[in-house]
């Protein structure tokens, strides 16, 4: 203010704020917070873990391979739902991005989740494990149980060296004696796109 000596006078000071940090947690869910693997267990397989953040920006999720998962995100809840996996038994991975947007108070932020999407295991029986017969009479056994409906296959289907051999249809398997001896008959089911690869033996023995 004036004074009888003086003029009035002021003098400004501009201060800055900074925006607060941000930060994205994880917690456990049906899937740990660290990183996960989900295995298809049916149609609509999902695994779900914890999404917050520090600050006030709004959460969203993003999946880099769409092939092996999709993701969604609701009430803090990141949900994951199995797409596929890799050729023959290989797993398949994506990287989840969860990510809080920049507001007036707070920066923006993410953090990385690695999901690995796996196949299921096949369940494969055969109606025996074991049998005998007399050369050169044939013996068959069948494949009871192929839970993926793999496409089968059997070994070894020829060679003079073997004791037997084998072919397969539909789901009977008929084991041909070439000279006594024991002879193990291998059966395999075919990976799919949602099992594994499996391999089940009989053990054949070839009386004189």
């Amino acid at each position: 203010a004036a004074t009888d000596y003086y003029k009035s006078a002021s003098s400004t000071f501009k201060a800055k704020v900074n925006r607060g940090s941000c930060t994205v947690s994880f917690t456990d869910g049906t899937l740990s917070g660290t990183s996960g693997t989900l295995t298809y267990n049916g149609s609509n397989t999902t695994g779900t873990f914890g999404a917050s953040r520090t600050g006030n920006g709004t959460l969203s999720v993003s999946s880099s391979n769409e092939n092996a998962a999709t993701v969604s995100l609701s009430n803090g809840t990141v949900t994951a739902t199995w797409v596929g996996a890799g050729s023959g038994d290989a797993t398949a991975s994506t990287t989840i991005t969860v990510s809080s947007g920049q507001t007036d108070q707070y920066n923006a932020c993410s953090k990385t989740y690695t999901l690995t999407t796996a196949k299921a295991a096949n369940t494969l029986t055969l109606s025996a494990a074991s049998g005998s017969t007399t050369y050169p009479t044939s013996k068959t056994f069948t494949v009871s149980t192929n839970t993926s409906g793999g496409t089968l296959s059997v070994s070894p289907t020829s060679g003079a060296s073997n004791v037997a051999i084998a072919s397969i249809s539909g789901t009977t398997v008929t084991m041909t004696p070439q000279k006594s001896g024991s002879q193990t008959i291998t059966v395999n089911s075919a990976a799919t796109a949602y099992y594994k690869s499996a391999s089940a033996t009989y053990a054949l023995t070839v009386n004189k």
